[in-house]
């Protein structure tokens, strides 16, 4: 790997170091971290999924997500790998409405372009989450 390659890696994982600070509330600002045409994509089981294109995509996500449930990332890992970076963890958490407690494994795939968060790919365990949600599968 060449020392620009890695320089490149490095930025790119301070970005959704970042990002992750943010989330987690350390960190205020988050306009200045994703690109004009950024895309959030999770499978539409959750209330919050879909597909979430540029700030305003980001910004209702966030809103989604925020008023049907709350949790706290655990990350076992970050890494890059070619053009992504990845985060595999746990995430454990409360649906708000109904209290139901959930622990899911989760993977994230984001993709920086230019100093921003271009996209993020959110991979959740299925089964803990819609238990939680109060779906069969």
């Amino acid at each position: 790997m060449t020392g620009v390659s890695h320089q490149h890696d490095e930025a790119a994982l301070e970005v959704v170091r970042q990002a992750y600070a943010f989330l987690e509330g350390t960190r205020s600002g988050w306009e200045d971290l994703v690109t004009e045409d950024v895309v959030i994509r999770q499978s539409p089981e959750a209330p919050w999924g879909g597909r979430h294109e540029g700030p305003d995509g980001f910004r209702r996500f966030l809103a989604l997500f925020g008023s049907a449930a709350r949790s706290r990332l655990e990350s076992r890992e970050l890494f890059v790998a070619a053009d992504l970076i990845v985060q595999v963890g746990v995430s454990r958490g409360e649906i708000l409405c109904t209290g139901a407690t959930f622990e899911t494994r989760e993977i994230h795939l984001w993709r920086v372009r230019d100093g921003r968060i271009a996209a993020l790919d959110i991979h959740v365990e299925s089964a803990p989450l819609l238990a939680a949600l109060g779906s069969r599968d």
